[in-house]
């Protein structure tokens, strides 16, 4: 066989190349992590029931485990942005409760008591209490917006200052209530699509290879010759 690289498509390859795959093993880390965070969710939804100064004043919170509300939720409500249980849009409304005795840096746990559709009517919340970590922030998360009452994600300050006398909220956990068996970040992204995400990236990959390696063979860069007995 006899090679001779093209300098410029090789320089172009070689990084491309080494993209594709990191982002092929990266949706593989993505699928593994969300598998395990869903079974671990889904294990602790067969716990029993327990109060917050059980799940929040222990050495690990676990999300997903159901909650026993030992006070009602009031107050005005904050809006964060969310879906129901159908993957509609809207504003999760959240009412806080007193924070465990062991609770640090806060003095409220927030309370899903209720949804509003971005086109309809708000509608109570129904379903279990459970458990759930404040929602992940991404590169197009938008900004909250406190005057409007609009939030993509738990700001305590914030929020504690349209709570008014209800004092600063968890920025962590929240108190989830729905139909849903998993919440919006596992369902709505689950492993099977992380993996067909990677056999995607590492098929560019393969494609990337096979016209390279065309196109070397069609300028007479790559000679492929029988060895001689």
């Amino acid at each position: 066989m006899k090679f001779r690289p093209l300098l410029v498509l090789t320089l172009f390859t070689l990084p491309a190349l080494a993209l594709l795959v990191w982002l092929g093993s990266w949706q593989l880390e993505r699928a593994a992590w969300k598998r395990a965070e869903t079974d671990s969710y889904l294990a602790a939804g067969l716990r029993p029931p327990a109060d917050l100064e059980t799940l929040l004043c222990g050495d690990e919170v676990v999300a997903g485990q159901r909650v026993a509300l030992e006070q009602e939720p009031s107050g005005e409500a904050v809006r964060l942005y969310g879906v129901d249980a159908g993957n509609r849009p809207g504003w999760r409304l959240l009412r806080p409760v007193d924070a465990p005795d062991c609770a640090e840096g806060y003095d409220t746990v927030l309370v899903e008591t209720g949804f509003e559709p971005l086109n309809g009517d708000v509608r109570a919340a129904t379903g279990e209490f459970r458990l759930s970590r404040a929602p992940g922030t991404g590169m197009f998360t938008p900004a909250n917006s406190p005057q409007a009452n609009e939030f993509y994600t738990l700001a305590p300050e914030a929020m504690a200052a349209r709570l008014a006398q209800s004092g600063t909220p968890s920025g962590d956990v929240l108190v989830a209530r729905g139909a849903q068996s998993l919440p919006p970040h596992l369902s709505q992204t689950p492993p099977s699509r992380h993996y067909g995400y990677a056999i995607t990236w590492f098929g560019l990959a393969a494609a990337l290879i096979g016209v390279y390696l065309a196109l070397h063979i069609a300028r007479g860069r790559l000679i492929f010759t029988r060895s001689k007995d």
